[in-house]
């Protein structure tokens, strides 16, 4: 078999950028969330700037940019109102260029919510 992970090298270890490289409907995505795990975000970057990328895809509620002190790469997580929104911004923006990084986008975790809304 081939072994060549998702960036197009050989390794002998598991590929483990295949969870920002695999694409499904959200209703097929048991991890669909409205929440995006965005990392490698480029430190020059700012939590508006990140807002202007991801609003061409829906309507983002919130942002929360996280910059490491150490020199690293940040990373952020960007709330959608619609899951379907935050699945087209996933599919579209995983892998671009922004700065001198390369993004990796998921779905963030989960949040349980102890309250029922309901539209009347």
């Amino acid at each position: 078999t081939d072994n060549r992970n998702s960036r197009g090298g050989f390794s002998g270890k598991p590929d483990r950028t295949k969870q920002f490289t695999d694409h499904k409907p959200p209703e097929d995505d048991p991890k669909a969330t409205r929440t995006l795990f965005v990392g490698n975000v480029d430190l020059e970057y700012s939590a508006s700037r990140l807002k202007a990328l991801f609003d061409k895809y829906g309507k983002v509620s919130d942002v929360d940019l996280k910059k490491h002190k150490d020199g690293y790469c940040s990373y952020a997580f960007i709330k959608f109102t619609d899951i379907q929104d935050a699945a087209r911004a996933k599919e579209e923006l995983n892998g671009y260029q922004m700065g001198k990084n390369v993004l990796k986008i998921g779905y963030g975790k989960g949040v349980m919510s102890h309250r029922i809304w309901s539209e009347a």
